[in-house]
């Protein structure tokens, strides 16, 4: 694979662009996943900054949690129309208010930090809607598997290094204050420069945005920067307008995703986000530090290493999905990955209850079977199966699922325990991976059009087929009138 991927596609493909243009605008997949985990192995020390009562500890942790989820949620909703300004333009736009609520975040006040987080969240949800499109858009058609695991990636890395900065604060008790505005201002300069990238570097959008935007000498340039060969860009370039003629995913209402058309593709796209948010990674990222130390490793400090070491083994595992999505398509390695978190979600439960120094390894399987399956996949699969009205809602879905999830599992833990947690999330992936298997279908390889049918009843094909033999014969009908047209204009 490795020589196929050095060789053969070398010859196709300017690989260097794409993977530099991929990895610029998964900067925004690094803010989400920094977003999510900074917070854990300081919270204690902003709890003691902001003096907040002992009593009110939980509740004011869980807020400050659910904050960035709640504007999530807006954020993703809104995208959808934000995204009619192009990708490009739109993440441009939302990273530079990112950088603005970093700046609002370190003004000193739980006031303020909670409006930073608001904001920050909100940004959070258009990055999440947007990155998962843009890729796919950029991606060419053969390696929609490997640039789509990019956005994972780069959310595990972001989980990483929010583990790693976390390291420096056991060493710093009488300064916490300075270095905790250290760690929610380092995202404020990969966000600057991934702003330079986008305004100097790549000052194209992807080849499919530029097209819906009507501006077509600017996506064939766009498409000369990703193919090599001449004919190549040509066939691209018609393949492109054949599928926005045959199928328009960008106007359509939020109420009609809900029609028969759309509500079955629809249903699995959201149920497979809300299996990635309760399968249990979330809660083990958000808390880690926390059940480490349960695991009988009674030193903050080494609770957060073993929190690190679960960040690397998380972007490894992401690292060998890249090389797997596109050999063994989506639904084998969704079937293959909740199998494995519905076993390790049972140890968890077993071990967090007779044996806890097991917690850091399993942890380490988990998040191995985690991110080598569901984590990436989710995003990939709901980009490729729906519209972008579509991948609005199940990033919605997610987000608010997030927030529950976020704001709840303090309060669940005390009750059950965290062998109660474990055990809940077991159940969920039992029902999550018998949904996949009866529901899910195969999409390594396909179009948006072959997609659109996969979730269609019979009668709806029929339908659907009709409406497209309808555009078809339009279309061929207008390139017969510019021929006539041309030829009668150039009779040489």
């Amino acid at each position: 694979y490795q020589r196929r991927v050095h060789g053969d596609l070398m010859k196709e493909y300017q690989l260097c662009y794409l993977l530099c243009y991929a990895a610029t605008i998964c900067f925004s997949s690094f803010h989400h996943g920094y977003l999510l985990t900074h917070l854990n192995p300081s919270l204690n020390y902003i709890e003691r900054t902001f003096n907040w009562p002992v009593n009110e500890r939980t509740m004011m942790a869980s807020l400050l949690l659910s904050f960035l989820a709640i504007g999530a949620i807006f954020g993703s909703i809104s995208s959808k129309f934000i995204v009619l300004l192009g990708r490009r333009p739109m993440l441009m736009l939302v990273t530079a208010i990112y950088l603005v609520a970093i700046i609002l975040a370190l003004i000193p006040g739980y006031l303020t930090l909670s409006l930073g987080r608001f904001i920050q969240g909100y940004c959070d949800g258009c990055f999440t809607f947007l990155v998962p499109i843009y890729l796919r858009d950029l991606a060419p058609q053969k390696l929609t598997g490997f640039f789509g695991a990019f956005h994972t990636f780069f959310v595990r890395i972001g989980y990483c290094t929010g583990y790693i900065v976390g390291l420096g604060i056991p060493f710093l008790r009488e300064t916490s204050r300075s270095y905790w505005m250290l760690i929610f201002g380092l995202p404020f300069f990969s966000g600057f420069l991934q702003l330079m990238l986008l305004w100097h570097t790549f000052s194209l959008d992807s080849p499919k945005s530029l097209l819906l935007l009507k501006q077509n000498v600017e996506c064939k340039e766009s498409l000369s920067k990703i193919y090599v060969d001449e004919d190549a860009i040509a066939l691209e370039y018609r393949n492109l307008e054949e599928q926005i003629r045959k199928c328009s995913r960008t106007n359509i209402p939020f109420l009609e995703m809900f029609s028969p058309r759309y509500n079955r593709a629809l249903l699995v796209g959201s149920m497979i986000q809300g299996l990635n948010v309760f399968g249990g990674y979330y809660a083990l990222i958000y808390y880690s530090t926390n059940i480490f130390k349960s695991s009988g490793n009674d030193s903050e400090y080494g609770a957060i290493v073993a929190t690190v070491t679960l960040g690397i083994f998380d972007i490894l595992a992401t690292s060998v999905y890249a090389f797997l999505s596109d050999r063994f398509g989506r639904r084998l390695l969704l079937i293959f990955g909740v199998a494995g978190l519905l076993v390790t979600n049972f140890a968890l439960s077993l071990s967090a209850k007779y044996n806890p120094a097991l917690l850091p390894l399993l942890a380490c399987l988990f998040v191995i079977f985690q991110s080598s399956s569901l984590g990436p996949t989710a995003w990939i699969y709901c980009s490729e199966i729906l519209p972008t009205t579509g991948v609005s809602i199940t990033t919605t879905v997610y987000w608010v699922l997030l927030a529950i999830n976020s704001f709840s599992f303090l309060f669940i833990a005390e009750r059950l325990g965290i062998n109660g947690v474990f055990f809940t999330n077991a159940c969920i992936c039992t029902a999550g991976l018998v949904f996949i298997i009866l529901w899910v279908k195969e999409t390594q390889g396909n179009r948006d059009v072959e997609n659109m049918m996969l979730f269609l009843s019979e009668e709806k094909k029929k339908e659907v087929n009709l409406e497209l033999e309808q555009i078809e014969k339009t279309a061929q009908s207008h390139r017969q009138r510019k021929h006539q047209f041309t030829s009668y204009m150039h009779p040489c």
